[in-house]
């Protein structure tokens, strides 16, 4: 109703009464009129619902009150005895907290196992190194000795080429000895990414200077089944404040033995530089670990460089005097 409806229902018979001289028993009506007319329409709008009633059809069956057709709510068609379904609770796809404390654990049981699955409070060995290029192929026969996470001591065996060559890692230092050259040279923290022995495998790899544990910031990407598989995979960025050779690295391990399958690493560009595969699981020791390492760079996949163990002790008496500069020239 218009304010020009309302204004004449009410003062209408006012003005009209002003005019004859006096007021009249339908001018006092006409006024109540008005008045419970209005009163009437404002409860009538206060208490009515926005959405008017649907007409019904002629023929139609009425919906008994409180039914999702008297509502206007529409249902499904149901069958004799089915129960109505109970609409689902939206999905929470946020972690709770012991889900994200358990992501954790496996990231950090991942990375420590990466960093010191070759490695024992005091070990030693032999493996030997398979190098395959575009031009030639060799072989190596090395023995190593390590104790704790700073010694490292590398010595060539074979081939005669080679044999006597060595390196030694402290803490965070590097040197190799040539006997041809009859000279130990440091090997500074710019060249742990340049190639071992003309290898595919880094200084880094070989003495182990880096500990993912230490230097890059890790979280699990993806965990469960892909390619027939159930795996986890960590994704671990270096920090701005470490001094490493690549810029991420990419960990694809079983999350029951906690065993890498495989690991990306990543330039500086974050270009994936080249791929480590590890492959036939062998019992050394008290140990079961991969025992066999194949580096492939991804610029030259036709080439790649080969490491299978052959012999671990990790429990080894070593003396520390195997861990200084005058063991290189041995």
């Amino acid at each position: 109703m218009t304010s020009f409806a309302v204004a004449w229902i009410l003062f209408g018979p006012l003005f009209y009464a002003s005019l004859k001289g006096g007021w009249k028993v339908w001018d006092l009506r006409s006024v109540a009129f008005g008045l419970s007319f209005i009163f009437g329409s404002s409860m009538a709008l206060a208490q009515s619902p926005t959405t008017p009633d649907p007409v019904p059809t002629p023929g139609a069956k009425t919906a008994a009150p409180g039914t999702a057709a008297s509502t206007g709510n529409p249902v499904p068609p149901t069958s004799p005895g089915d129960t109505p379904a109970t609409p689902e609770a939206p999905s929470d796809t946020t972690k709770t907290p012991d889900a994200a404390a358990n992501s954790a654990e496996l990231v950090n049981r991942i990375v420590a196992r990466v960093d010191d699955m070759y490695r024992g409070d005091a070990s030693a060995g032999r493996l030997t190194m398979t190098v395959v290029t575009a031009h030639w192929t060799r072989s190596l026969e090395v023995a190593f000795w390590s104790k704790g996470k700073d010694k490292s001591f590398i010595r060539i065996l074979s081939p005669k080429k080679e044999k006597g060559s060595t390196t030694l890692r402290l803490g965070k230092e590097m040197w190799n000895y040539l006997p041809k050259v009859k000279r130990v040279m440091k090997v500074p923290s710019s060249m742990m990414g340049g190639a071992w022995m003309g290898s595919h495998f880094t200084n880094d790899d070989l003495v182990k200077q880096n500990r993912m544990s230490e230097d890059f910031d890790c979280s699990v990407g993806f965990q469960g089944e892909r390619g027939g598989r159930n795996i986890a995979e960590v994704s671990c960025a270096a920090k701005d404040d470490a001094v490493v050779v690549w810029g991420k690295a990419v960990i694809i391990a079983d999350p029951k033995t906690l065993d890498p399958m495989e690991i990306k690493y990543y330039d500086e560009d974050m270009k994936l530089a080249r791929t480590m595969a590890f492959s036939e699981p062998k019992q050394f020791g008290k140990r079961t670990l991969p025992s066999v390492l194949r580096v492939t760079p991804t610029d030259r996949p036709k080439e790649h460089t080969e490491v299978r163990y052959t012999s671990v002790d990790f429990d080894a008496k070593i003396s520390d005097s195997k861990f200084n500069k005058r063991a290189l020239q041995r």
